[in-house]
């Protein structure tokens, strides 16, 4: 992040610029806030009525205001959503092409994709005999369905973390763990300031979240709402 925004500067300081040049902190925020987070990165848009060939000035109050917007840091939310989330949703029922007849019962992925608004489904298919899905964050709750404050970091910890698909590479290994203020976060974000979670309350946010009827939530929805807590 220092090399790209070092860069930046440096390029900046190359072009002809006035005073009466516009801030483009709402501009550059955008991708610094991605670099540091990460991602990708978005292209710089001008602000309207400033020509493509115009150097614009950035200061470096700009730079500082933008790098202290990111909130929490994309690594850690990586290594929870590569925790609850699952490699395959299943539908509630077959879906049909139209040009094969062919059923699709669930959709697969190589990574983490979804994580799951339902706990378990049944998979019925035409092709293979029926199974049973268990959403991946159902392990976090006990048999009567709850989980306590306290457990819940160990409970996240506990699941096995696979690198999900959404996020730009990071470089995280299976082993590393989420800081205790991501799953501190994450369990604010859920369930406020309760002592304790039930599957029912973990399920409604989750569909709250969700930007497909309440069925899946993705990588972006999920990065959004830790990064806006």
């Amino acid at each position: 992040v220092i090399g790209l925004v070092g860069l930046l500067v440096a390029f900046v300081a190359l072009c002809t610029t006035n005073n009466d040049s516009p801030s483009l902190f709402s501009t550059v925020r955008l991708g610094v806030r991605d670099v540091a987070r990460f991602g990708s990165v978005r292209p710089l848009s001008l602000p309207q009525g400033i020509r493509s060939k115009r150097c614009l000035h950035v200061s470096s109050t700009d730079v500082a205001q933008a790098a202290a917007s990111v909130g929490l840091e994309t690594p850690d939310i990586i290594k929870l959503f590569g925790r609850l989330g699952d490699k395959e949703y299943v539908l509630e029922s077959v879906e049909k092409t139209v040009a094969s007849g062919y059923g699709f019962a669930s959709y697969t992925s190589a990574r983490p994709k979804w994580i799951l608004c339902y706990d378990e489904r049944m998979i019925r298919s035409e092709d293979c005999p029926e199974r049973l899905q268990k959403a991946k964050w159902t392990f976090l709750f006990d048999s009567e369905g709850i989980v306590k404050r306290e457990d819940f970091s160990t409970k996240i910890q506990g699941l096995r973390f696979a690198f999900p698909l959404g996020p730009g590479f990071v470089d995280i290994r299976p082993a590393d763990m989420p800081s205790e203020e991501s799953i501190a976060t994450l369990w604010r974000t859920i369930a406020g300031d309760s002592a304790q979670l039930t599957k029912d309350e973990f399920l409604s946010r989750m569909k709250e979240w969700s930007n497909d009827g309440g069925e899946t939530v993705l990588w972006e929805q999920f990065q959004e709402a830790l990064s806006a807590s």
